[in-house]
């Protein structure tokens, strides 16, 4: 069994996977509910953090939203990626636009992963131009086409609506 099964969700049998410079892509299935799916992790440092779990398989766009660098996509990928939906989702804006717009519910999260509210809350500031004094994210939205940093960013200028998310998320 590879080293990352356990961080797979309850339930999961681990079928296949890819693994690529501490990432690991794991066809999974579900005994209870009959179905498979797969599963994304992460290793940091000697754990490793299981990323999304998906009922289907990941697309690009899944990938370079939660952050897997562009060159290891095809070694974790069942489906290789051409050329043209690379550079679509490279330059797609952010993953999740309507939290802009709309008071999330708890409806809204379920099944996302720690990782992923993470990168949701700090989407959020992102899209202000938040700079980010922790390396990892501000590595990570350097590499967005739609991501400016802004010096005077200021979390008081978010709207009344990203500011409810942002502490519904934290």
């Amino acid at each position: 069994m590879a080293d990352f099964a356990s961080v797979l969700p309850e339930g999961d049998e681990l079928l296949s996977h890819q693994e690529a410079d501490g990432y690991a892509m794991a066809l999974v299935h579900d005994a209870d509910e009959e179905t498979d799916g797969t599963a994304l992790v992460r290793k940091d440092g000697d754990q490793w953090t299981l990323l999304s779990r998906v009922g289907g398989t990941f697309s690009a766009e899944d990938l370079h939203r939660l952050g897997v660098p562009p060159k290891l996509w095809n070694r974790l990928l069942i489906e290789p990626v051409g050329e043209s939906e690379r550079e679509e989702a490279l330059n797609s804006g952010p993953g999740w636009p309507f939290t802009e717009e709309v008071r999330l519910e708890e409806e809204d999260v379920i099944g996302l992963t720690d990782w992923e509210r993470m990168l949701m809350a700090s989407e959020i500031l992102a899209r202000r131009g938040c700079p980010f004094d922790e390396s990892p994210l501000r590595e990570y939205f350097q590499t967005k086409a739609w991501y400016e940093a802004d010096p005077d960013f200021d979390e008081s200028d978010l709207s009344a609506v990203e500011r409810a998310n942002l502490a519904f998320l934290r």
